[in-house]
Formats: C-alpha cells, structure tokens, sequence
C-alpha cells in the first residue's frame, strides 16, 4: 500500500494513513446517468467520423493541425484531471465500488482520447495511400512521433510526484495547472486551423457533420457535468473553450451543407428547364 500524502487533509495519518476513501466526494444518481450518457455520446460522436474516412478514402477538408492538437488536448486534460484528482484515483486501491463514480470525468476524457488516437492514425494511413510518402506526410509523421514521444515522458512526470507529494501539495498542483493549460491553448490553437479548412473549402468534405451535431451538444452536457462533479475550475475550463469554438465550426459546417444542397437542387431545376426549352424548340415534323 502507499500512503495517503495527504493525509492531514482527512485527519487520517494517526488513524490509517493508507486510506483514500475519505477524499472522495458523493456523486447524486443523476448526475451519474447523465455522465455516462455523456460517455457513450462521446464514443458515438466520434465514430462517424471513422467511419466517413474508411467509406471515402479521403482526408479532404480535415485539418491534421486539429487532430495533432486534439491529441494534445486530451492527454493534458486526462494528465491534469489525474493530478488534480490523484487522491481519489489512489482510493481505487481501498475500494473500487466507491472511488468509480468520482472519475466520469476521467472516462470521459480517456474515451475521447482513444477514438481520436484511432482517427489521426486513420488520417495518415489514407494520407499514404492517396498522397504517397510526400514532403507533407513526412512531416505529419514527424508530428505524430513528437507526440507519442512527448505521451510517454510524461507519465512518470505526474504519477512519481502524485505519489510522494499528492495534489494538496503547492507545486504539484501548480504543475497540473501547467498541463491544463496546455490543454486551453491547444484547444484553442485546435479547432481555428479546421475552421479556417471549412471556411476556405466552403464545403463540408471528408469532415463528418453528424459527429460535430452530436459532438458540440456533448461538449456543453460535459462541462455542466464537470461543474457539478466539484471538479476544480482548471479541469473544466478547457471545456468552455471547446464548446466555443466547436459551436463555431458546427455552425460553418451547417451552412456549406445546406448551400450545397441548396445549388445541387438549383442545378437539377436548371437542367430541367433547359430540357424542357431544348423540347419546345424541335420542330413537329421532328417530333
């Protein structure tokens, strides 16, 4: 067992310093239904997406800047949210049953994380086959290989320090504000390259609408949940930024969709006009 380094918090370091339970906090039913109707939204939002990439083969009008920075994104929101809760993710070693309804959270975020991880790793592999081993998918490679480079080091980086010092320590938790605020300004950097993608593509491409309609919604659930989890404000801020922005390129890709059908069908009156004037001018001896 490892001992509780914040212990003094509970009064339990005379007592029994090696349990956690008492820094866990009493999650209501609701809240715990919506948190894990916010968890299988997650997954759904993000499978059509996957699933649009396999059916076109294509990457058109996804930005890789957003998938790089939302791998960010995610592992420092899942790296902050363990550290700022790193007591209550150690009571899993007193009782399994208790400390699960502390972390929705925490599933939330890894969920999202997973399926992201599947999708940037979808993206360079159509980028190969469509593209081929160009100067552009070298480099996207490069990033993706910092990445999983930068994923690795930093876990000893949070777990050693959890252990010794836990997150009623000063510095440890000025360290897990660093990691949200990585989380923010990726967030932020995030989505702008894939709204300025759509808006200059003025169209919605191999960009999945229904995971954004799905995923926006969700976004905003996520936030309240977080709030009335009592999770401290730097693990739930980034979601405010996210919701913004995502709202932002919901909204784009909403309107490139309905301009687009709106032309398609445009263009079908236009030819049938035109078939029908090409009709009234052939002679009756012709006809």
């Amino acid at each position: 067992m490892i001992k509780d380094a914040c212990c003094q918090q509970t009064n339990t370091c005379d007592t029994n310093p090696y349990d956690y339970t008492k820094h866990l906090d009493i999650v209501d039913t609701a809240t715990l239904v919506v948190g894990f109707l916010i968890l299988a939204g997650t997954v759904v939002s993000i499978i059509p997406m996957n699933i649009k990439i396999v059916i076109t083969k294509k990457v058109e009008g996804i930005s890789f800047t957003l998938l790089i920075l939302v791998m960010y994104n995610q592992w420092s929101t899942i790296v902050n949210y363990i550290m700022a809760e790193f007591s209550k993710i150690m009571a899993c070693t007193n009782s399994i049953s208790k400390c699960w309804t502390n972390m929705i959270s925490l599933y939330q975020a890894i969920a999202q994380f997973i399926f992201y991880f599947i999708l940037i790793n979808q993206y360079l592999y159509y980028e190969l086959k469509e593209l081929g081993k160009t100067k552009i998918f070298k480099r996207h490679l490069i990033l993706y290989l910092v990445f999983i480079g930068f994923l690795i080091l930093t876990i000893p980086s949070f777990t050693v320090p959890g252990i010794y010092y836990g997150p009623c320590n000063a510095t440890y938790t000025a360290f897990a504000l660093v990691f949200s605020i990585i989380a923010v300004v990726s967030d932020c950097i995030a989505w702008i390259p894939q709204i300025y993608a759509t808006y200059k593509l003025k169209a919605v491409g191999s960009f999945s609408i229904s995971a954004m309609l799905m995923q926006c919604p969700g976004c905003a659930i996520t936030l309240i949940v977080a709030i009335m989890s009592g999770n401290p404000w730097y693990t739930w801020i980034t979601w405010i930024v996210s919701f913004v922005l995502q709202f932002i390129l919901c909204w784009l890709l909403i309107k490139y969709y309905y301009q687009a059908k709106h032309q398609t069908i445009k263009q079908i009156q236009n030819s049938i006009q035109n078939q029908e004037l090409l009709t009234d001018e052939v002679p009756e001896e012709y006809m």
